[in-house]
């Protein structure tokens, strides 16, 4: 036989552009053939007989170019393919008859990935129940039981990740298995913990809640800060600033207007570790309209203290709050009191994302809603005590804003109590005569539930500011650490 020798030169225009391959599925095989920029393409839906083993197809770009395009073709075989395998991993059922094991599987959705530099279009895919839950389950004190009640969230994690919906977060290998386990194959916590060899089921549901956590903080819950926006007013004048300040909402929100003035907010975590960027751009309609001139800022306060207490819309409150300062005595802007609302039907983590909107008809017993505000600086309340009127963002009660209504005081140092000593750390917020009423100075049937917090300022940037035409736009970006909870950290 005149066979042709094993390798011959191939001429250019011959020259193949994408190879591909086809083996028994192995974890050193997969591995060898990911390495080499192979992407999976086809995965058989059985075993072979003969070789208990299943068959995988992948594939690879030689070139790519403008003719031919094949790098995003190919990285679009990728993206099929994890979304065809994570249905096939959610199906009903298979848990039980397959034999793919965990970290096959998981390396066979790592190998479907997106490479660096590839464009993926991925966003996260929550709603707001789900933002809720999953900043309950961040904060749980009781995992293991938290965890049983959340199976559907931690499918609806499992996919968001594993589809790249979450883009820049990469988890540690074992939290990866872990997530793929409880929220793609429907396991328990205590059958992850056996499969991963982890002894305890509890280790297993802490692991869940380091993940959950992980997401929060990509997009943009838990993150334990606040962020304004803070500009001059077209009324400002050289011995009256009127310097406006705009509370950003929760970065999960999908809010994008603060007052009159359109915004948008991009929050990217990890940019490093415990690190997120946070981008801003704001713009004026005009450039008489508001000043973003050298004096506007972006500031960021880390949420440093709680205190919550039943309002009852009956009885006027008195409440004394100890407030610790991370500077003594506090710089003058430096520290915020924020005052939220809420019916005792709606949890604290509702909160998080503000009051719901419309009005409560006439006809209404019950207002479960959600409202805020905030007091004035502390350096305007004086120890004598001033009576304030504040209206209530959210939902307002037969067309009108309802208002908490209370007389506040600031004493730094805190006075000494019982024979203690003047503690120069604590200055004390003495809140009297504090209720919670409707627009026509009525009061609500119901019981409420409010909740201060206290935030201290740790950094803030300046916006770069562009003329276009007649409009004027901010940009405002800032690494924001999470972890910092002091000026000088």
């Amino acid at each position: 036989l005149d066979l042709p020798a094993p390798f011959v030169p191939i001429g250019s225009e011959d020259r193949p552009r994408w190879l591909g391959v086809s083996f028994g599925l192995t974890q050193e095989l997969l591995r060898f053939w990911a390495r080499h920029n192979f992407v999976p393409a086809v995965l058989s839906p059985h075993e072979n007989p003969q070789t208990g083993e299943f068959s995988l197809v992948m594939v690879r770009a030689l070139e790519s170019n403008e003719e031919y395009p094949l790098a995003h073709f190919f990285n679009a075989i990728g993206t099929s393919f994890r979304k065809r395998f994570i249905r096939r991993l959610t199906a009903v059922g298979y848990s039980e008859r397959a034999a793919l094991p965990s970290s096959l599987a998981l390396d066979l959705l790592k190998a479907a990935w997106p490479r660096v530099g590839d464009i993926c279009q991925g966003k996260p895919d929550f709603d707001a129940d789900d933002l809720i839950r999953l900043g309950h389950l961040a904060g749980s004190q009781d995992p293991m039981h938290d965890m049983a009640h959340a199976s559907d969230l931690l499918q609806t994690l499992a996919q968001n990740y594993f589809s790249c919906g979450l883009l820049s977060l990469r988890l540690q290998r074992q939290e990866e298995e872990l997530l793929l386990l409880c929220g793609l194959l429907g396991r328990s916590s205590a059958e992850a913990a056996t499969t991963l060899g982890l002894g305890r089921a509890n280790l297993a549901a802490l692991g869940l809640k380091k993940v959950a956590l992980e997401v929060s903080k990509h997009v943009g819950l838990h993150l334990g800060k606040e962020f304004a926006l803070t500009f001059k007013s077209p009324l400002a004048t050289e011995t009256d600033k009127r310097e406006q300040r705009h509370w950003l909402p929760p970065l999960a929100q999908a809010a994008r207007s603060l007052g009159k003035y359109p915004f948008r907010c991009e929050w990217k975590y990890p940019v490093k570790p415990e690190v997120g960027e946070l981008t801003v751009r704001t713009i004026s309609p005009t450039k008489k309209a508001v000043d973003f001139g050298e004096n506007s800022t972006l500031e960021c306060y880390h949420l440093w203290q709680t205190e919550e207490f039943a309002l009852n819309p009956a009885t006027d409150i008195d409440r004394d709050v100890l407030i610790s300062l991370v500077r003594k005595p506090p710089a003058d802007d430096d520290v915020k009191v924020e005052v939220i609302v809420r019916h005792v039907s709606l949890t604290a983590s509702a909160a998080l994302f503000g009051a719901r909107e419309g009005d409560f008809p006439e006809s209404s017993e019950v207002f479960p809603g959600i409202w805020r505000c905030w007091l004035p600086a502390l350096e305007d309340l004086t120890q004598a005590g001033k009576f304030l009127s504040l209206p209530l963002f959210g939902p307002t009660i037969n067309a009108a804003i309802p208002r908490l209504v209370l007389t506040a005081a600031w004493k730094f140092p805190a006075p000494a109590v019982d024979g203690s000593r003047v503690s120069r750390e604590k200055g004390l917020l003495r809140l009297t005569k504090m209720n919670f009423i409707k627009g026509d100075g009525s009061h609500p049937s119901d019981r409420y539930i409010c909740q201060l917090r206290i935030l201290h300022k740790v950094s803030e940037v300046q916006g770069q500011v562009v003329e276009a035409n007649e409009a004027r736009e901010a940009t405002f970006r800032m690494e924001v650490r999470l972890k910092q909870n002091r000026p000088d950290a």
